[in-house]
């Protein structure tokens, strides 16, 4: 069985305002790393999904 898939919103510094503020999407931990370094979780908004993988079809 495949592992759920984690998501949040995060909360991130905008590089024009310099003030923090939470994403409009949830994304993974990579994907939010990787857009944005520094990023937090916003716990509150965690989502777990469950399913398969495309590839397992």
């Amino acid at each position: 069985m495949a592992e759920p898939l984690i998501l949040y919103r995060w909360w991130i510094t905008d590089g024009v305002t310099g003030k923090r503020r939470l994403t409009r999407y949830r994304m993974t931990e990579a994907d939010a790393l990787a857009r944005h370094p520094g990023a937090e979780p916003d716990l509150a908004s965690r989502e777990e999904r469950h399913g398969t993988a495309y590839c397992e079809l």
